[in-house]
């Protein structure tokens, strides 16, 4: 199946079932994937429909939607907001990464993590 997509332009698969063969498409390389699990039992998948509106799990996605996932998941990201994404995606990170480094420095406590938190508060 993720060979077929891919030679028909697809980048990647959004199921709300089961995939399997992951070792078969990391070997495509750049097809993504993201799926509540894996399966090892074979299916037979057919195209029904190209160019639709579909909903997995509750997510509404539309052709030309811009979804972003990783490991937890995937969204759809809002067209108005897309161009201030990595900016806001960069601070987070900055954020997190602050936070963490002092998680493990010799100075950290709650009592100054809680006054950090609210310190960068986003």
């Amino acid at each position: 199946m993720a060979t077929t997509a891919k030679a028909l332009g697809a980048v990647g698969c959004v199921s709300d079932g089961g995939l399997r063969d992951l070792a078969e498409i990391r070997q495509l390389g750049g097809f993504q994937l993201f799926c509540p699990g894996f399966v090892v039992s074979h299916g037979y998948p057919v195209v029904c429909e190209v160019g639709v509106d579909v909903e997995l799990n509750g997510l509404k996605v539309r052709p030309g939607d811009l979804l972003h996932g990783d490991l937890n998941g995937i969204l759809v990201v809002p067209d108005e907001i897309a161009d201030h994404v990595p900016a806001e995606a960069e601070k987070v990170c900055k954020y997190e990464s602050h936070i963490m480094n002092f998680v493990r420095s010799p100075d950290f406590s709650l009592a100054a993590l809680m006054e950090l938190q609210e310190k960068f508060r986003h």
